[in-house]
């Protein structure tokens, strides 16, 4: 059988303790890593000085594989054990042993397979012992019969218990329970109410421990969260941006992460400025590009209300004039202004047509 070392049964000389008569008795020495010692029972306790008639260190010995126990050396296995993996087990030409059984047994097969399933291996570096050699990807555990692989337990894959707590899987896989000892559940009583796995305060709130240890703050500043944990989400209040050019925006209350368009206080028709609320309740700045400026649309309102006759065409001319000179402004170059330059154009092309008008406006050129 495999590992098994010799053993010798010798009449012994010997000195109990020192100053003491020599005895004769019956011992029993087996061989271990290469020294004599006296085996459990035979002599207790062990004598002391030097046991006469054991053969020397050198005889005690576990023959290597490939060789067999022949009297007081190791001798080659006969052909047919000494293959390289098969070991002798005995002096007889058929006594080799190529694989073993986790037991120590020499299996008759020349493999594992019949023996112990189709999964099991023995080789020269497991000892010959027909071990289990199925492997299994992640998240999946060897069977017990060594035939399949098997959904690992969830305590195995996730560890849901916290602290040391002690996990125990049951059907469905996914179930479980959590042994919480008392010393794992002390040992989480004494930290800090913050420190807990599950802090509580929410939503990215800072947590601030104060005696006696259940107490806390939680500081809910840029969470876009309020109350005692920080679980009310917070709206953006209503603002009133006054712009230096294009007049004031009046922003009313936007639930977080959301975007609000009100009309151009200056128009043009049907444009719109913009904000975002951000997920922290905080305003981003306003997107009023789309928007007329306070001064060039009021020019425009103004002029629109401007009935033309000979007595003011010329003057209003220059103004309109002047007025389309100054808008240099993306958003003042809308259709409303267009349509109140077309107007005026409109109502002094009439004016014009009438010739005696237009001698009219001469003659006040030539007496000026």
């Amino acid at each position: 059988m495999i590992d098994t070392y010799n053993g010798v049964s010798l009449i012994a000389t010997f000195t109990p303790n020192p100053e003491e008569a020599e005895q004769t008795r019956i011992f029993d020495m087996e061989c271990s890593s290469g020294t004599w010692t006296g085996r459990t029972g035979s002599l207790d306790p062990v004598p002391n000085g030097i046991v006469v008639g054991a053969p020397p260190n050198t005889f005690c010995y576990r023959c290597r594989e490939g060789f067999n126990e022949g009297g007081i050396r190791c001798r080659e296995c006969d052909s047919a054990c000494n293959s390289g993996l098969m070991r002798c087990t005995g002096s007889g030409s058929t006594d080799c042993c190529l694989s073993f059984a986790t037991n120590g047994q020499c299996v008759s097969t020349t493999n594992c397979t019949s023996s112990s399933g189709p999964n099991y291996v023995a080789t020269e570096s497991n000892n010959f012992i027909c071990t289990c050699n199925l492997t299994c990807s992640t998240g999946y555990t060897v069977n017990s019969d060594c035939t399949d692989c098997d959904l690992a337990s969830i305590c195995d894959r996730d560890t849901p218990c916290m602290k040391g707590g002690q996990c125990t899987q049951y059907s469905p896989p996914d179930n479980y329970t959590c042994d919480c000892t008392v010393v794992s559940f002390v040992r989480y009583l004494d930290l800090n109410i913050c420190q807990r796995a599950n802090s509580p305060c929410m939503n990215r709130g800072q947590c601030t421990q104060y005696s006696p240890a259940i107490n806390y703050t939680c500081d809910c500043t840029g969470t876009g969260y309020e109350g005692i944990n920080c679980t009310d989400l917070v709206a953006c209040s209503m603002e009133a941006i006054v712009s230096s050019d294009r007049g004031t925006f009046e922003w009313p209350e936007t639930m977080p992460d959301s975007t609000v368009n009100i009309s151009c206080p200056n128009g043009p028709s049907g444009a719109t400025a913009n904000r975002t609320c951000t997920n922290n309740s905080t305003w981003e700045s306003p997107g009023i590009e789309s928007c007329g400026t306070s001064v060039i649309s009021n020019r425009f309102r103004n002029i629109s209300k401007v009935n033309v006759t000979a007595e003011n065409v010329v003057s209003v001319s220059e103004n309109l004039t002047d007025l389309v000179v100054s808008t240099t402004d993306a958003a003042d170059q809308n259709t409303d202004n267009i349509r109140t330059v077309s107007a005026i154009l409109d109502q002094t092309a009439t004016l014009l047509s009438d010739s005696l008008i237009i001698m009219n406006l001469l003659s006040s050129e030539l007496s000026m």
